[in-house]
């Protein structure tokens, strides 16, 4: 096994690159190379960017350069946008300027065609004698927040967080980022890595197992290249930290589309089953269960139990008080029925005629009324058995009924509550008729620690993987 030490160093120029050189074509506003430079100069790249095309001129003050030997200083990476059958050429280049790490946008290899898988193995042998690493190809690249490293769009850049991910695609590493944005999730860094030739999933959860700015790994994957080194590595990542995980090519359909996307084998479904047993990765179904899991993993750390659901804030609470009994014991989750003493007390607040005085709570009766409602609330938390409050809102009812201000106040003193008596809080906010409104809420409350989810069966997932996690951590 490589040292810390090794592994920092192998993967500095990757997610820290103090240089890049942007190889394509630029003489169009909408040209690959172009595009790129100007999404790096947009997001703040706090590195030297080097535009390189054989046509010259000039991109937005920097001058283009016509091959990389002219470009007058060191390059850690370098990121290409030209077709392939000028890649060899590039290759040679890259030795004689002793580039350390090459990402390929460029496509039509192995997922294409023998001619294509024969290609990759050429250029393989040159990244080996040139000694520079070898990221794709077919692949979006390196994200790095921490130095506004990033090839998708700048409105996805967002402060650092401390969840990392892994993508074999590239267009599901956009929609990462796009889920990261919209539903608060700050990554740590991310890549997208496509054939893997060189660097490869494996290599990656290696480096971000012991990277002291990452504390949870999510991972889409179509396939491994490398089965043993995998598991063997997986096991040992997964002991100290949280590693999510969803992949493609379930379903014969999907396995047939994995050939053609990325040149990867899918394995069967017993072998990914077994893999989640024996490492302690948890697999999920979907890449919004994992988005739904890393939000969980980051606003709330360990899964503690206990769970209260608050219902009825807007209407009659009783039907709904059922499904979410329903839907948190059907995914495991422990609803733990209050004290005595916790049931007179509340019976003192609540008129028990249409109310629910028991867990799930239902607080109909109380007509709105915020005070009531928060200190209903921390009645219920103070219970002992209780550790965990999910809230169901329609804050677009509740906003209609009361103004949004009054909605806000709800929310406000529910997250006072939580602070008081030091409880974990989840929120369920269904997609509402004004949505504008409610999404500036749900921003709200993720700023303020508490994850907001669009249904309560995407919240109970997400806290039943939570708990194995919890347990995997534990153990």
């Amino acid at each position: 096994m490589p040292t810390t030490e090794d592994l920092i160093q192998k993967f500095q120029p990757v997610f820290y690159p103090r240089s890049i050189a942007m190889i394509g074509s630029f003489g169009q506003e909408r040209a690959l190379g172009s595009f790129y430079s100007s999404v790096l100069l947009d997001a703040g790249f706090k590195g030297e960017l080097y535009p390189v095309s054989r046509s010259g001129g000039e991109l937005r003050g920097y001058k283009i350069y016509p091959d990389l030997r002219s470009v007058p200083g060191a390059i850690d990476q370098v990121y290409v946008c030209i077709p392939r059958h000028q890649l060899l050429d590039l290759l040679d280049e890259c030795t004689a300027k002793k580039v350390k790490v090459v990402a390929f946008f460029t496509a039509g290899f192995s997922e294409l065609s023998q001619e294509g898988r024969e290609l990759e193995e050429r250029m393989l042998e040159k990244a080996k004698k040139g000694g520079f690493r070898l990221l794709g190809p077919n692949c979006i690249g390196a994200y790095s927040p921490e130095i506004n490293m990033m090839f998708s769009l700048p409105v996805f850049k967002g402060p650092p967080g401390d969840i990392a991910f892994i993508c074999q695609s590239g267009s599901l590493y956009i929609k990462m980022l796009q889920m990261g944005k919209v539903r608060g999730i700050n990554y740590s860094k991310g890549v997208s890595y496509g054939n893997g030739i060189d660097l490869d999933s494996v290599d990656f959860l290696e480096y971000l197992g012991i990277d002291p700015k990452t504390k949870a790994i999510v991972i889409y994957i179509e396939g491994v290249r490398q089965g043993k080194r995998f598991m063997q590595v997986a096991r040992e990542v997964s002991k100290e930290k949280p590693v999510i995980m969803v992949r493609g090519g379930r379903g014969e359909a999907g396995k047939r589309a994995i050939t053609s996307h990325t040149g990867s084998l899918a394995s069967a479904e017993f072998v990914w089953s077994a893999l989640g047993q024996q490492t302690g990765i948890v697999i999920v179904d979907s890449m919004e269960e994992m988005a739904d899991t890393a939000l969980a993993f980051q606003k709330l750390g360990q899964y503690d139990g206990g769970i209260v659901t608050l219902t009825g804030l807007a209407n009659g609470g009783g039907g709904e008080a059922v499904l979410a009994a329903d839907t948190l014991s059907l995914n495991g989750l422990e609803m733990p029925a209050f004290t005595e003493e916790t049931q007179v007390d509340l019976g003192k607040c609540l008129n028990s005629v249409g109310s629910i005085l028991n867990n799930p709570l239902d607080v109909s009766q109380s007509y709105r009324n915020p005070e009531l409602i928060s200190h209903v609330v921390e009645i219920a938390l103070k219970d002992p058995q209780v550790s965990t409050l999910v809230v169901m809102e329609y804050f677009d009812l509740q906003a209609a009924m009361d103004g949004v201000e009054k909605a806000k106040d709800l929310n406000n003193r529910l997250l006072d509550v939580r602070n008081k008596v030091r409880k974990k809080m989840v929120m369920v906010m269904p997609p509402a008729i004004n949505e504008n409104e409610r999404i500036a809420e749900e921003k709200r409350l993720n700023q303020a620690g508490v994850p907001v989810y669009p249904s309560l069966e995407s919240a109970a997932r997400a806290l039943r993987n939570l708990k194995k996690l919890s347990r995997r951590n534990r153990s």
